[in-house]
């Protein structure tokens, strides 16, 4: 599910955008995290109206090593926080994670 696409300043290494889901259509910064000296530190964060409501990592991909960046947003408005990831083309996409499949609750034959 397609839930942004941003436009990438190459000069100030930053994304711009809006993210629109049902409940909230927010314009968001991804910008280049000034802390992110520890190898898991993430590369970027998300702003928006100043204040941090995500963290974004560099990846590639695995078949082809395309780079994308691996987003995490959270906000307390949001019942849980959003996986996604944002491709070469500034496609910011979601996909709802899978639930476990149901284990079988009856005892196996003796």
């Amino acid at each position: 599910m397609l839930i942004g696409n941003f436009r990438h300043d190459t000069r100030r290494d930053t994304y711009v955008s809006e993210i629109y889901l049902l409940t909230l259509r927010h314009p968001v910064t991804i910008e280049p995290n000034p802390n992110s000296s520890s190898e898991r530190a993430p590369e970027y964060r998300l702003m928006a109206d100043g204040r941090e409501i995500g963290a974004a990592w560099k990846r590639s991909s695995r078949d082809r090593g395309t780079p994308f960046l691996s987003i995490h947003i959270d906000d307390p408005a949001l019942p849980a926080p959003i996986e996604a990831v944002l491709s070469e083309t500034g496609d910011l996409v979601w996909n709802r994670p899978r639930s476990p499949a149901p284990r079988n609750s009856r005892p196996s034959p003796s």
